[in-house]
């Protein structure tokens, strides 16, 4: 017998004992993932970008095709978007159909979503 079977022989913990120590955990591990999801939310707001702060999208759009090196043409590819298109909507998103904004931000690892 090892020293924990000697200590619950004499010792066995009660039924009220497991609850409490089982409501601790879950208390523990809400509390827990509280923080985390804090810290994600905190993380994620430094991250995002209006699309409506077009200055800020533009220079994101070019940063990510510098990285992925993606040529226009390969954009175009992918995106079934013209070349003459995507030229347009790199230099201002502004006037570019959402549809496009969508697909160019997918091709390039963007995550896109809407907030109510």
């Amino acid at each position: 017998m090892s020293q924990k079977d000697d200590f619950e022989a004499l010792n066995p913990p009660s039924s009220a004992t497991i609850l409490k120590l089982r409501q601790l955990a879950e208390a523990l591990n809400n509390n827990i993932n509280t923080v985390l999801d804090d810290i994600e939310a905190q993380v994620s707001s430094q991250n995002r970008v209006a699309l409506d702060d077009y200055e800020t999208l533009q220079n994101l759009f070019a940063t990510k095709r510098k990285e992925q090196k993606i040529s226009l043409e390969d954009l175009s590819l992918q995106t079934e978007i013209s070349v003459s298109t995507l030229k347009r909507l790199l230099l201002n998103p502004e006037n570019a159909r959402v549809g496009h904004l969508l697909s160019v931000c997918k091709e390039l690892g963007i995550n896109v979503w809407l907030d109510k």
